[in-house]
């Protein structure tokens, strides 16, 4: 069972086992779950919120804020350059949108790992990405591995780098 879902069915659970039979509750799905654990639950639905937002939704706006301001890209293709900057890595999300429309990503084996007292998180994933070219209305389908590295700020995460690699396409 995918990780998403697994975390969807235990705040579910967390949630129906905590209302009693006159809607109140009777304990914090919060105080059921380690921090961590719910730190990592949040971590791992920034990285999905990061791809819904950049790859199918195309929301600029929304997407920023997840995004560090020194946010850095390190992608196939680039040698020895990266992308830079909030700014950059939101052009560079644009540029992708005009390229290729993102039918589906599919998420497999993820991992979250929190260091520096849960204030970092290292969030690995397996992907695979189904588009179609914008200009020739193409099908594409990207296998890969995809690396986010996340920080704290204001009570939030944000992607402070992310590392992908292609391992096929078709």
């Amino acid at each position: 069972m995918k990780f998403q879902t697994l975390c969807t069915l235990a705040v579910s659970a967390l949630f129906f086992c905590s209302c009693s039979g006159d809607g109140k509750s009777a304990f914090s799905p919060v105080d059921s779950i380690k921090q961590a654990d719910q730190l990592k639950i949040e971590a791992w639905q920034t990285v999905m919120d990061i791809n819904r937002l950049a790859l199918t939704e195309r929301n600029r706006d929304s997407l920023a804020p997840l995004l560090s301001e020194h946010m850095v890209i390190q992608c196939p293709g680039m040698g020895n350059a990266h992308i830079e900057g909030r700014q950059n890595a939101l052009d560079a999300y644009d540029q992708y949108a005009g390229y290729a429309k993102v039918h589906e990503v599919i998420t497999s084996e993820p991992l979250v790992q929190l260091y520096d007292g849960n204030l970092c998180a290292v969030v690995g994933y397996h992907y695979e990405f189904r588009t179609e070219t914008v200009a020739e209305h193409k099908p594409e389908t990207f296998i890969g591995k995809d690396m986010y590295f996340l920080v704290r700020e204001d009570g939030r995460w944000v992607a402070a780098a992310q590392h992908y690699s292609i391992e096929s396409t078709n």
